[in-house]
Formats: C-alpha cells, sequence, structure tokens
C-alpha cells in the first residue's frame, strides 16, 4: 500500500469539499445583509464537521506514518567490473533509519569496505534505492610520488576530483580517466606531459662545381670561388614526460645564410716534353772452366774471379705532364770491360792406398807320436783377407786467396740463386732502410743478419739484412734502386762467397 499516495488524496479531498462548501455560502450572501454572526450560528455544525474531518485527515497520517511499512531495492555491487550487482527488495517501517534497516538484512556496511548511496541516518520513508559498492583499491601515482587511494567513485576521473588533482592539457592518465573504477584496478599513474619548442642553428655544406679549363695542365686544379657553408635556423618541438626528454622533432627550418658554391678549374692541357738521360749498368761476366792436372780430381779453384764490367745507356726519355710514358735507347758504350771468370777444374787422379801384408801365422806344434808312426805336419792356415782402405774425402772447394783486393782465403764459396727486389716502403729485418749496392735478403736459418757475402759479378761485399717468404736456401734476394734494374737483372745463378 502506498501510503503517501492515499494520504495526498484525502487532504486534497478534505481541501476540496471545503472549498465547495464555502463557495457555495458565498454566492448566497452576495447582494444581502447577512451577517457573520447569523453565518455562524445557522451553518456551524458544517463548520465543526469540516474542521472534524481535517484533523481526523493529519492524525491519519502522522498514525499511519508510524505504523505503515515501505518498499526500498537494495543494489550490492562487489564492483568487479563484470556486471556482478545483486538487487533485492526490501520492506521496513517508514521512519527506520537506512542504516538500521540494512544491518540487521545482513549487509556490510559498517566494516569500512563498502560506501552506501545515501547516509546511514536518513529515513526509510525519503529513499527509494539504496545502492551498496565495494570500495576500488590501489596505487596513486602522480608527480613522482605514490600513495594509495580506497574510493567508490565510479571512474578513475571521478577519483582524480575527488584527491583535487589537477590535469594538463597534455597530461597522460594511465588508464584513462573515463576508465570505471573497479576492484580490478590496482595501479593509477599521471604522466606529466610538457612540450616546449626549441631554437638552434644547423649549417648548410656548400656544392663543387667543376669546370674544364684547356689552358690548366693536365691533372691539376685551381679553386676560382672558395666554397662557404651556410646556416638555417631549426626549431625543435621537444616533448618532456615527467621532465625526462622523450621526443624531439623538427617542425620548422629557416634559412639564415645561403652556401656559397665553390668552383674548381680542371687542367686539361697535356704538355710532352722528351729528355735525354743517362745511366750505367752492368755487363755480366762469364765463366770459363780449365783442367788442371796437378789439381785433385773432383775439386775445383777460382784462379780468376770473375767482375763485371760497367755499360754507359744514353736514352730519350719522353715525360707527358711529369711523368714518363716511353723511353728509347740512344747509344750503349762499355767503360769498363767485363772480366772473365776462370775455374781450374782438377783432373789428377788420386793414389792408391798401399794395402797392409799380414803377419804369418805361427805352427801350430803337435804333441810328440810314437816314433814308430810319426805325426803328419799340419796344413798352414790360410791368410787373412785385408779390408779395402776408404775411398778419400773430396777437400772442401778451396776458392782463390784475393779477387780484387778482397782476400777470399778463408771465404766459403757456394752458388747463389738471385733474384731481385726493390723498396717496399717499410725498412728490411733488421730495422734498417735497404740500401742498393749493399742490402741482400737470404735465408736467415743459413745466413743470419749481419752475414757478409761477396759476389763477384757485382764486385760488390753485400749484407745481410733482409728476409721473405720465397728466400730459402741458396736464394739471394738483391735490392735495387729503381724497378726497371731490377727486372733488367732477372733470375741469375752466381758464384758466391761467405766471408768470415
Amino acid at each position: 500500500m502506498n501510503f503517501d499516495k492515499i494520504y495526498s488524496e484525502i487532504i486534497i479531498f478534505s481541501i476540496i469539499l471545503s472549498t465547495v462548501f464555502l463557495k457555495e455560502e458565498h454566492e448566497k450572501m452576495k447582494g444581502s445583509n447577512y451577517l457573520m454572526s447569523e453565518f455562524m450560528s445557522s451553518h456551524w455544525k458544517k463548520i465543526v464537521g469540516m474542521v472534524f474531518l481535517i484533523v481526523l485527515t493529519v492524525a491519519m497520517g502522522i498514525a499511519c506514518a508510524f505504523t505503515m511499512t515501505k518498499n526500498i531495492e537494495v543494489s550490492l555491487d562487489e564492483n568487479t567490473g563484470n556486471g556482478s550487482v545483486q538487487t533485492k527488495t526490501l520492506a521496513s517501517q517508514r521512519q527506520s533509519q537506512i542504516g538500521e534497516v540494512l544491518k540487521q538484512k545482513g549487509y556490510p556496511v559498517d566494516n569500512g569496505e563498502y560506501t552506501v548511496s545515501v547516509p546511514l541516518d536518513t529515513k526509510v520513508k525519503d529513499v527509494d534505492n539504496v545502492t551498496i559498492k565495494k570500495n576500488a583499491k590501489g596505487t596513486l601515482n602522480v608527480d613522482g610520488n605514490g600513495h594509495t587511494y580506497d574510493s567508490a567513485a565510479d571512474t578513475v576521473g571521478d577519483l582524480l576530483k575527488d584527491q583535487n588533482i589537477t590535469l594538463g592539457a597534455s597530461d597522460v592518465v594511465v588508464p584513462s580517466a573515463d576508465t570505471p573504477l573497479t576492484t580490478e584496478v590496482k595501479e593509477i599513474k599521471i604522466v606529466r606531459r610538457e612540450e616546449k619548442e626549441e631554437n638552434r642553428m644547423e649549417a648548410i655544406p656548400f656544392e663543387v662545381k667543376q669546370t674544364v679549363n684547356p689552358e690548366l695542365e693536365d691533372g691539376k686544379q685551381n679553386i676560382v670561388t672558395a666554397g662557404v657553408n651556410g646556416s638555417k635556423k631549426i626549431t625543435d618541438k621537444l616533448i618532456y614526460e615527467d621532465g625526462i626528454l622523450v621526443s624531439r622533432e623538427t617542425v620548422s627550418a629557416q634559412t639564415v645564410l645561403e652556401p656559397v658554391t665553390e668552383v674548381i678549374e680542371v687542367g686539361s692541357k697535356v704538355t710532352t716534353e722528351v729528355k735525354q738521360e743517362t745511366r750505367e749498368e752492368s755487363i755480366a761476366f762469364t765463366s770459363q772452366k780449365v783442367e788442371n792436372p796437378e789439381l785433385e780430381q773432383g775439386k775445383t779453384n777460382v784462379k780468376t774471379a770473375g767482375v763485371n764490367g760497367t755499360a754507359r745507356i744514353t736514352e730519350n726519355v719522353t715525360y707527358e705532364n711529369g711523368k714518363e710514358i716511353a723511353r728509347s735507347v740512344v747509344s750503349k758504350e762499355t767503360i769498363k770491360e767485363p772480366v772473365t771468370e776462370v775455374v781450374e777444374v782438377g783432373t789428377k787422379a788420386a793414389e792408391p792406398v798401399p794395402t797392409p801384408t799380414p803377419e804369418p801365422t805361427p805352427e801350430a806344434t803337435q804333441p810328440e807320436a810314437p816314433a814308430e808312426q810319426p805325426a803328419p805336419a799340419p796344413e798352414p792356415a790360410p791368410a787373412p783377407t785385408p779390408e779395402p782402405a776408404p775411398a778419400p774425402e773430396p777437400e772442401p772447394e778451396q776458392p782463390a786467396e784475393e779477387s780484387n783486393g778482397i782476400d777470399l782465403s778463408n771465404a766459403t764459396h757456394f752458388t747463389a740463386n738471385c733474384t731481385a727486389y726493390v723498396a717496399t716502403g717499410n725498412a728490411t729485418a733488421s730495422g734498417a732502410w735497404p740500401t742498393s749496392g749493399h742490402t741482400i735478403a737470404a735465408d736467415l736459418t743459413n745466413y743470419p743478419i749481419g752475414t757478409r757475402i761477396y759476389i763477384p759479378y757485382f764486385d760488390t761485399v753485400f749484407t745481410v739484412e733482409d728476409s721473405g717468404g720465397a728466400v730459402k736456401g741458396n736464394v739471394i734476394d738483391i735490392f735495387f734502386d729503381s724497378y726497371a734494374e731490377a727486372i733488367s737483372f732477372g733470375r741469375r745463378n752466381l758464384d758466391a762467397y761467405v766471408l768470415n
């Protein structure tokens, strides 16, 4: 039963009834000398009835207010975000307090974990719906600080309003402000986002332009106009999050100074020049072998050391813009004849070694036999066979005692497989820089650094100062100043002497 509706209808009916009665009496009193005292005396019963009716109506309202019940809808929201809301209809006396009613029904209204949509001391008669919502709890991080929250706000944005947190136009809320604040939300983060503009200057590199100048020698260049870098003003948009720069973006670029293009002339003129040059070249000596019957067979002896000759060569050399492009021989003149090497070869046979004569073996003594039977004489023992005499070992080759002023009496002769090389830009294995007519490379296991080797072909004493991967055994790599000399020499087998 809806008491408020019935009570309101009774009040309205009483007011309408009184109004109709008074209006009728007022019509009767128009145009007459009808006095109030006469009216009261003639209608006092009706007036008393109306007053009684009004008093009765008010009394009934007061009585019903304390005795009649009212239905209210109560919703229990666990605030999980999945719609888990339980709604029930409760009947209670109108003057009861909401808090007492909910406690009696077992609702969690006083444990601090739930929030009721109306004050707990609100009368039942004053509400129709009550919501009991579980509070959301979590951590709120803002401005470098973190604190916990316990709130029944509907959204993240509502929580921020309750916390009096003001957001900037570019600030970012995670999760967003319109996210429902449920018990599933455990952390809320506010990122203070700030945008700034910053200006900087940047160089504009100049361009290079080349032009051909037929009057300028080929390979040469001339700067006609020096290049100059320009400059431009760059405006960047910087984005900071919680005071840390996270993004830089160029939003505009304005040229302040135009660059100056560099102009370079490139020469194309070719200048040809022919020069006559003179150089000296070695003339290799030849070798001659002669038999010496006084020298034992298998031995040799350098009777005359070979010495290279010297030739003077005159050539026309063609240069193009200072670089050699051709070379031709004009004349060749011998200024020093080579000395032929004479090597004696022994032909004398070795004398046989006499065979030693074995000593005779003493006769064996036999015991005396009876006179009538003399013992026969024993046969002589065979002479021992003498062992053959060992063949005489060949004596080491003896070089000539002196060659062109160089003492070869204690030198060791060998045949060198000679090659040639030029400068590589590096020092030798000894640490010294190579020198023509002095430096050679050899197998250091046979000829250590510092070994002096005389080569009659050059009539020069060389010093081992270098080594090489292909220089093995009796290979001797000779250093030359120029590539042309090295190519001209090639590879040769030459006599050589290690000076001790």
